[in-house]
């Protein structure tokens, strides 16, 4: 269980109390989803991730 702990980087894809729970275990998560609304959102910013044209994870 410790060496899960220890898992550099970790990517939190998921709302706001998933990515909150994800969180409590990797404070040093990787959301690149914060600050959406909703599905919608999302999958819209992971269009645009995935194409390259926004290179940030939050």
């Amino acid at each position: 269980m410790r060496d899960i702990v220890l898992l550099d980087p970790v990517v939190a894809l998921g709302g706001a109390r998933h990515v909150g729970l994800v969180r409590t275990v990797w404070p040093h998560a990787r959301t690149p989803l914060a600050g959406t609304r909703g599905m919608g959102e999302q999958m819209a910013r992971l269009a645009v991730l995935r194409e390259g044209r926004d290179q940030r994870l939050m």
